[in-house]
């Protein structure tokens, strides 16, 4: 929780930097489809990779899922995701086998209970530049090579039944539009941050 209340005082500029993207920003499946575009995550500095510093890309109306799931009871979840980044030597920054783990800092509105969060751990790197989905290139910072999501691999269960609130989730998306509903990184100061 310390490195993300650090993270929050460094937001306020970054979001004013990090806007809705522009209208030279590479043709993606985000075009035409609301505000936000990955081209706009902040990356001067290796930090910027990690997802709390990222937050100012996101914009409510983009579209962030990807696929659909069949069937299964819905109700509003919270997920936990970690997050990997690895430098130019494909070396783990965190160390070997480390993660950050950002708890329950994403929720997904009337979320199927088949919904596949492996999946939205993908759809969370696309809408952040990390990964290819979205635009065919992605976002690093110099001294970044790659940089992933996991769904899980702590002890506490990986996936709530919760209300999705955006005092307490710093992302909100909602199932049925497939867009992002909400971005709050004031909601950091009260997600769990883990490296393990």
């Amino acid at each position: 929780m310390a490195s993300a209340a650090l993270a929050l005082g460094g937001l306020t500029a970054l979001l004013a930097a990090c806007g809705g993207g522009s209208a030279d920003a590479p043709s993606s499946l985000f075009d035409g489809l609301g505000p936000g575009n990955p081209s706009s995550c902040p990356r001067s500095q290796l930090d910027d990779i990690w997802f709390d510093r990222r937050l100012g890309c996101l914009a409510a109306g983009q579209r962030f899922i990807q696929g659909t799931a069949v069937g299964g009871d819905r109700a509003d979840r919270a997920y936990i995701f970690g997050q990997e980044v690895l430098d130019t030597q494909f070396v783990n920054v965190l160390g070997a086998n480390m993660r950050r783990y950002f708890k329950y800092t994403l929720c997904v509105r009337a979320a199927p209970a088949n919904l596949s969060p492996t999946t939205l751990a993908s759809d969370l790197g696309a809408a952040l530049g990390l990964n290819t989905l979205s635009t065919g290139r992605t976002f690093y910072p110099a001294g970044v090579a790659g940089s992933t999501f996991a769904y899980g691999g702590l002890v506490d269960d990986n996936t709530v039944a919760t209300p999705c609130d955006p005092a307490r989730h710093a992302v909100i998306v909602d199932y049925a539009s497939t867009r992002i509903h909400s971005v709050n990184p004031a909601a950091l100061s009260r997600v769990q941050t883990i490296d393990r």
